[in-house]
């Protein structure tokens, strides 16, 4: 008995376990859970085996964790082979995506699934309530945060949400950034825009859109009694886990109310320069000249082509908080933090465009932006504001290159020796399509035709073009693409032009150099042409030859064909509301993109 006491008495005691050293083995046990949960939803519109992947990844979690338990070494060395099982897991899924529906959403799509594993982000407690009621369908909330349920069948308050809900279901969830609902005395439609094109909505009698509208005033808080007088507000929509800010205008006429939503203008309107698809030179060029704290820069697109986001972002090169920054804009769609925005109304006349432009100099920011100039007296102000110490200036044109956008500007301020004298840089952009990477198809071109578009036909063989029919599983069941809701593009990508405008360039264009003289200056910057942007992105994949064919054809209206049919694919000829009034198929002018 002594003896075992005695025994018993040297044994160490003590806690069984580090607190220290367990807090990075649980870090990583987190981080493998929030992986599977991931891959879970994943798999579903990767077109994987979700239950034998379930079931892969949690024995594989649980072995690992034997070894990380019972492994004879070093607590770091168990860790580190923890941390192999998990990686080992996450590469053979990646693998097995890879072959079905590609990689290069996957930054997206990690970021959503991975979003809040160290800090809160998106849904509140109400939001993240009603997302989980709607198990796919749109939910609408109201000013207070709560989401609107169905009411009884048969109620008139029912037959209001039904029509709300028949306006926003389609194109919400196809991530639509405007949705019209317009008509005659009879009947109306809704026409949505999607990456900036155009899609025919549902049609509906003139009583159920009346009901839509109303349903959707009182959600934005607006006098739903008040049927003539326009109406400006604000709701938002919850789909699955996306939350959605809806901007409302309404107006009256003879033919009823008609309405317009925008969708989530803050997040579309966000982008930096280096979101935006630029080349590494073209940024650097354009940063230089952002550096210089001085002169004009021209920046230009066609309408609906992304003029507004390109201007934005360059602004957002500067430090709002160091420099005093001011603009003038025709409605403005979003703020800018750190930025005075002037707002003219969208059908300013010249005379009031030069009355606010006289009014922005008058305050000597540091730097000035009028982000639509059309009077030649506010571009000659602007021109010589550039010229003064430490004074940038920002003039935005409609035009479809670098090029026309200087013959433009040269022409609106009719005075050659003052448009050139501060002029310093010319950025001409327009934007495309990306074709969906899950659901896209590749195809072998035609040699002739590669050597047309200056491909080598030994290196691109093979191209690829939007879906038009679903996808079928192995039994031959149409399978609906969950990444594009079967558009066949998800999301765009801009092509540029940067033109530097050095002081050699001034003194040949003072000197009336030639456009081949033009162009020749403009490929010693290594100058890069949109089109031959646009045709790399379709060599690597990004997007196809009849996208860039559309984007470049865009000098009106962005580039829009008429709209589409309910399955992405064009109708045939939009479909017209019987009696008279306009066509319910007409859309209002384009939004800023």
């Amino acid at each position: 008995m002594v003896v075992a006491s005695a025994f018993l008495g040297t044994i160490q005691t003590g806690p069984y376990l580090n607190g220290f050293k367990i807090l990075p083995f649980l870090a990583l046990l987190l981080i493998w859970t929030r992986l599977m949960s991931w891959t879970d939803k994943d798999a579903i519109n990767a077109r994987l085996p979700r239950e034998w992947l379930n079931a892969g990844n949690f024995a594989g979690m649980v072995v690992a964790g034997a070894f990380f338990f019972m492994l004879p070494v070093s607590f770091w060395v168990a860790l580190l082979v923890f941390f192999g099982f998990m990686v080992v897991e996450a590469g053979v899924y990646l693998f097995m995506r890879k072959q079905t529906v590609g990689l290069k959403d996957l930054g997206d799509e990690f970021h959503k699934g991975m979003e809040g594993l160290f800090k809160r982000k998106g849904l509140s407690a109400k939001e993240a309530e009603a997302a989980a009621a709607a198990a796919g369908d749109v939910k609408i909330m109201s000013k207070s945060g709560s989401v609107m349920n169905a009411p009884e069948e048969g109620t008139p308050e029912r037959a209001q949400y039904d029509a709300a809900h028949l306006v926003l279901n389609e194109a919400i969830i196809r991530n639509a950034e405007r949705i019209e609902l317009s008509g005659n005395m009879e009947m109306a439609a809704v026409v949505y825009s999607v990456d900036g094109v155009l899609y025919e909505g549902p049609t509906m009698d003139r009583g159920a859109a009346g009901a839509a509208v109303a349903y959707l005033k009182f959600a934005a808080g607006l006098q739903v009694t008040e049927k003539r007088k326009p109406q400006v507000g604000s709701f938002k929509v919850i789909f699955g886990k996306e939350r959605h800010d809806i901007r409302i205008t309404t107006k009256g006429s003879a033919a009823g109310e008609s309405m317009i939503l925008l969708s989530d203008l803050k997040k579309r309107q966000s982008l930096t320069l280096k979101d935006l698809g630029m080349s590494p030179e073209q940024m650097e060029a354009i940063q230089q000249s952002v550096a210089e704290g001085t002169g004009l820069a021209v920046i230009a697109a066609p309408p609906g082509q992304g003029l507004t986001t390109l201007e934005y972002a360059i602004l957002r090169v500067h430090d709002a908080f160091l420099q005093h920054i001011r603009t003038v804009e025709r409605a403005p769609d979003s703020e800018l933090e750190g930025i005075t925005q002037l707002e003219i109304p969208a059908t300013a006349s010249a005379a009031e465009e030069a009355k606010e432009v006289s009014l922005l100099i008058s305050q000597e920011p540091d730097v000035a932006a009028v982000t639509l100039v059309t009077d030649g007296g506010a571009a000659r102000d602007l021109s010589r504001y550039a010229g003064e110490p430490g004074r940038r200036v920002y003039v935005g044109l409609r035009a479809t290159s670098a090029f026309e956008a200087l013959r433009a500007w040269r022409k609106l301020v009719a005075d050659d020796p003052l448009a050139l004298k501060n002029l310093k840089l010319v950025v001409a952009g327009r934007v495309v399509r990306k074709l969906c990477q899950a659901c896209k198809i590749g195809y072998a071109p035609d040699p002739a035709a590669l050597k047309k578009l200056n491909f080598d036909p030994n290196v691109v063989t093979e191209l690829y073009q939007a879906r038009t029919t679903r996808m079928k599983d192995k039994h031959g069941h149409e399978i609906p693409c969950g990444f594009c809701a079967d558009l066949g593009f998800s999301g765009r990508t801009g092509i540029y032009e940067v033109l530097v405008i050095t002081d050699d360039l001034r003194a040949q264009l003072q000197k009336g150099a030639t456009d081949a003289e033009l162009k020749m200056a403009f490929r010693k910057q290594k100058g890069r042409y949109m089109q031959e942007a646009a045709l790399a992105l379709v060599q690597e994949g990004i997007t196809s030859l009849s996208e860039v064919q559309r984007a470049m054809k865009a000098e009106g209206h962005g580039g829009s064909p008429p709209p589409q049919g309910r399955s992405g694919a064009p109708a045939p000829s939009p479909a017209r509301p019987a009696g008279g009034g306009g066509s319910a198929r007409a859309p209002a002018p384009r939004p800023k993109v």
